[in-house]
């Protein structure tokens, strides 16, 4: 159970740190909309949709940056986690870290965002090292 717990704390402060420039980037779509002014309900749907876009590659490109440079992102490196593969060295693969960091991030942003509730859940019942997009890519998170 402390592992889902600093797994979670590290998701907040990963969140927290990609939030940021989606923040911003959703405040200049926000202004430029205002300027334009004329838009019809169903094309602010559609730049909700895309605000949501742009945090998935956010979040898509932080993962796989992070993970491959330190095996790690920020938030898990502050708590004290990594991520291991199933390479003998245990250090994740190139495939290994861009098929989590798709599945992650598709999985926690915009219309799949439930699939988070989902993915806390397998990790509290099977309180393993691993949660969902752990499990497609055949990784691990484990402490230092």
């Amino acid at each position: 159970m402390e592992l889902a717990v600093k797994r979670f704390i590290a998701f907040v402060i990963d969140g927290l740190i990609i939030s940021v420039p989606t923040l911003i980037l959703t405040i200049l779509f926000g202004i430029l909309r205002l300027i334009i002014s004329l838009i019809p309900f169903v094309r602010v749907l559609r730049g909700l949709f895309m605000i949501s876009a742009i945090g998935i590659v956010l979040f898509f490109f932080y993962e796989v940056v992070c993970m491959f440079l330190f095996q790690s992102t920020i938030g898990k490196k502050i708590v004290g986690l990594e991520v291991l593969g199933l390479q003998p060295k245990g250090e994740p693969d190139i495939w290994t870290i861009l098929l989590r960091s798709f599945v992650k991030a598709i999985s926690i942003s915009g219309p799949l965002a439930f699939l988070s509730i989902i993915n806390v859940i397998y990790m509290i019942i099977k309180d393993e090292h691993g949660s969902i997009h752990d499990l497609v890519a055949g990784s691990s998170v484990w402490e230092k």
